[in-house]
């Protein structure tokens, strides 16, 4: 007698099949996770950042719940003479030189990743300031570029050039922490462009370069569409921080407000050494809601450039 063959059951994925409603079950539970952790570590430590913004007392006494200090804020975001007017075109510029380093790290990553003459040795120059300390990379740079330093004394024996201090002047004080902003940080972001960059198969560039295509073209039309998810990471983070981004102000110029650096985030920081908190947690919470729909449409935006895609 044959054997009688049956038939295996498989798990039926129609849709409202007890598999799904588990599955999405499951789903909606994962939910839970970062729901808790949002509960926890932004809106539980910072009930009363947010309450000081309607004029709750630090360090108690009695409430008077008020707008005060978000009217503050727009009123004198708007005037030219304001230290928060200037706070918030630094804050741009140094947002708009992280956007740069981000687009030049890119390509920097690229060159490395088509294994240019000595790349090994430029990771590591590149790598340099990552690994040293902040405050001691700051302090190298400030004896480099200071009177009687190293560059003074080039400029002076090569040109005949007395370089100025230029952590001394509002006109460059500003411009030498936009180009130590550029020139450092490089290595982290640029090992993860080249490790994105190595997955692509080398059938991909072995039969474009067959093609006859260029350097540029390799780039933007093979390189960039294959790393395009990691390059999106990059590019929404860097609108989260919008109205965060600042350089080391503290080390290269202190508190002083004559040389004309201090950023959103630095103006904060002053106002609560001043236990001035209330202003700075309505201005917090005012950059906080700004943000927000600022990374929402650049995610949407970005989305629409480049398909996502699976190799």
């Amino acid at each position: 007698m044959e054997a009688v063959k049956r038939k295996k059951k498989t798990p039926s994925f129609k849709t409202g099949s007890l598999f799904n409603r588990k599955g999405m079950l499951f789903a909606h539970l994962a939910l839970v996770v970062p729901l808790v952790h949002f509960a926890i570590w932004y809106v539980y430590l910072n009930w009363q950042s947010i309450m000081l913004a309607f004029g709750y007392p630090y360090g108690g006494g009695e409430w008077h719940f008020t707008f005060m200090y978000f009217k503050q804020f727009f009123v004198e975001v708007i005037a030219p003479d304001t230290i928060i007017f200037k706070a918030l075109r630094n804050t741009l510029l140094f947002f708009a030189a992280s956007m740069i380093k981000m687009f030049i790290c890119y390509l920097v990553s690229y060159f490395f990743f088509k294994k240019v003459y000595l790349h090994g040795a430029f990771k590591l120059i590149f790598m340099l300031p990552s690994i040293v300390s902040t405050v001691v990379l700051t302090s190298l740079f400030k004896s480099f570029i200071t009177t009687y330093g190293p560059l003074w004394k080039f400029l002076y024996t090569v040109f005949g050039y007395e370089l100025p201090p230029l952590l001394a002047s509002s006109g460059t004080a500003k411009w030498v922490l936009l180009f130590y902003t550029l020139w450092a940080g490089f290595g982290v972001q640029m090992m993860i462009f080249v490790g994105a960059m190595n997955r692509i198969p080398g059938e991909i560039l072995e039969s474009a370069k067959l093609d006859g295509c260029s350097w540029v073209r390799e780039m933007l039309r093979i390189v960039l569409p294959l790393t395009w998810e990691t390059f999106m990471i990059y590019f929404i983070l860097g609108f989260a921080g919008v109205f965060t981004a600042t350089g080391p102000i503290l080390y290269f110029t202190g508190m002083s407000q004559v040389y004309d650096t201090w950023t959103l985030s630095f103006f904060m920081f002053a106002q609560t050494r001043e236990n001035l908190l209330n202003y700075a947690s309505a201005i917090g919470l005012i950059l906080t809601l700004l943000t927000v729909p600022i990374v929402i449409a650049t995610r949407l935006i970005v989305r629409r450039f480049n398909r996502e895609i699976a190799y």
